[in-house]
C-alpha cells in the first residue's frame, strides 16, 4: 500500500471590537468577527498489483471544503469589588 494525504488549509479571520467603559468601571464590549476557511484534502491510496501501483478508488477521496462564519457579539462586565466581577454576553 502507498498513501499520499496532502492537505492545504487557508484560514483568514478578522475582528472589529468596540469597548465602552462606564463611570463605575463597568464595561460594554461589542463587535463582529469573520472567519473564512478553504480546505483542500486529496487523500490517495494505491495498491501494489502486478509490479505496479494502481489507484484504489474505494480508498481515494478528494474534497474541497469552504466555510464562512460571520458573528456579532455583545458582552457586559460589572465589577462588584476588587476581587469579584461578573460577565454576561451573547453571540
Amino acid at each position: 500500500i502507498r498513501q499520499s494525504v496532502p492537505q492545504i488549509i487557508n484560514n483568514y479571520a478578522a475582528n472589529v471590537d468596540y469597548i465602552q467603559k462606564t463611570a463605575k468601571g463597568n464595561s460594554w464590549l461589542m463587535g463582529i468577527s469573520y472567519n473564512h476557511t478553504n480546505t483542500d484534502n486529496d487523500a490517495k491510496q494505491d495498491i501494489f498489483t502486478d509490479g505496479n501501483f494502481v489507484s484504489d478508488i474505494n480508498q481515494t477521496n478528494h474534497f474541497i471544503y469552504k466555510e464562512n462564519i460571520l458573528g456579532a457579539y455583545i458582552t457586559y462586565e460589572r465589577k462588584f469589588n476588587e476581587k469579584l466581577s461578573g460577565k454576561i454576553g451573547t453571540r
